[in-house]
């Protein structure tokens, strides 16, 4: 792990942040309980635990959106009060939640400088603005077209730009809730890798994550957080995935050979046959495509971002025009485009970009996704 050194007789350097002892109640229900953790400069710190073991309760008091009942949290050695987000801002905290802080209707440009836009003769410097993006994606690495729209842009790609620009804004302590939850196993470690630059070059990283592969690779040190309790910090380096379960559930956690007996593949359920279409800017995505899912089995996809896996399972759910190809349920094959009439027939479908194509958070913003082309079922997939 990395942590600061100091000269003989030096005063040791403090941790970036610290929580001691914090305390959290909702009514009866205690989401923290005794929650203790260090994270340092230079290191990546990881967060684990089960759904509800309070682990984003813990983030939202770090990062001023919560208050502790009791306990204390400290930057660079000194309590803080945290009464709202702007004063961790204002001590270098950022935070980038679940719920990506992006508008749909703005470039990724236009979300990166949005309210710090910089200005000369009282308008904005459009100019000034691309070079500060471009260095600041130049800094970690990342590749970002900039004049894209953000409602085009894939989820990996609209974190990276939160990322940049809480980094713009001069933040060096990141925090992370669940950031590759919606996120293909590559762009997991393309974000893992950038977290690793971020740490190297002297921030503070600190993720939240169920998946203990992903933290053995990227985290300096562990915290396993139950039942609103923290147990020791673990170093990477002592680290296992089987002991980490087991400190995440309380025990045993290993499954038996009988668990770990793959199913017998039953009748086909899907079939699709010469499936193609194109992407929302009338690209060709799929060409061609055939594949067959019998019960029982789990059929995995994989490709690079961008290749036709997203269009894929708009068009198996009817949230995209098919050009050519069949597609049959149990041996019928399906007409209709409805997404009602898939959804009867047994589809189900979990988009990666729940809160925007999930979920209707009021009639406006449903009214502005519906602007956007390639979602034309999206009335039907709700039952609307």
């Amino acid at each position: 792990m990395n942590r600061p050194t100091t000269a003989a007789g030096a005063h040791p350097v403090p941790p970036r942040i610290e929580a001691r002892r914090i305390a959290r109640s909702f009514g009866p229900v205690r989401a923290n309980r005794d929650v203790s953790l260090t994270a340092h400069r230079g290191a990546v710190l990881a967060v684990v635990g089960e759904n509800g073991a309070g682990k984003s309760t813990l983030m939202k008091m770090l990062y001023g959106l919560d208050r502790p009942d009791s306990g204390m949290i400290l930057v660079d050695g000194t309590a803080v009060n945290f009464t709202s987000p702007r004063d961790a801002i204002r001590h270098g905290i950022g935070l980038v939640q679940q719920e990506l802080a992006i508008v749909p209707e703005l470039t990724l440009l236009e979300n990166l400088v949005l309210g710090h836009e910089p200005l000369r003769l009282g308008r904005i410097d459009w100019t000034a603005a691309r070079r500060e993006a471009e260095a600041l994606a130049l800094t970690v690495g990342a590749e970002i077209d900039w004049s894209l729209l953000a409602a085009h842009a894939p989820i990996a790609i609209q974190q990276q730009v939160e990322i940049l620009r809480l980094i713009g804004r001069g933040a060096d302590l990141l925090i992370l809730d669940e950031p590759t939850a919606a996120l293909a196993p590559v762009q997991a470690t393309q974000l893992l890798e950038l977290l690793r630059r971020l740490a190297d070059g002297g921030k503070t990283v600190i993720f939240i994550s169920h998946k203990l592969g992903e933290v053995m690779r990227a985290a300096d040190s562990i915290v396993v957080l139950r039942a609103g309790i923290t147990e020791p910090p673990v170093a990477q380096s002592d680290a296992s995935v089987e002991m980490l379960a087991e400190l995440i559930m309380g025990g045993q956690a290993s499954l038996s050979a009988e668990d770990l007996r793959a199913a017998e593949p039953g009748e086909t359920v899907l079939e699709c046959r010469g499936l193609s279409a194109r992407d929302n800017r009338g690209v060709a995505r799929l060409n061609g495509v055939d594949l067959t899912v019998r019960a029982g089995e789990i059929l995995g996809v994989a490709a690079v971002s961008g290749n036709g896996q997203d269009e894929l399972a708009e068009v198996l759910v009817g949230l995209r025009r098919i050009e050519r190809g069949t597609v049959e349920l149990r041996g019928e094959r399906l007409k209709k485009f409805s997404t009602r009439a898939r959804r009867e027939a047994g589809f189900g479908y979990v988009s990666a970009d729940r809160k925007n194509e999930g979920s209707r958070l009021n009639s406006r913003s449903l009214r502005t996704r519906l602007r956007h082309p390639g979602l034309p079922g999206l009335l039907h997939l709700a039952g609307w």
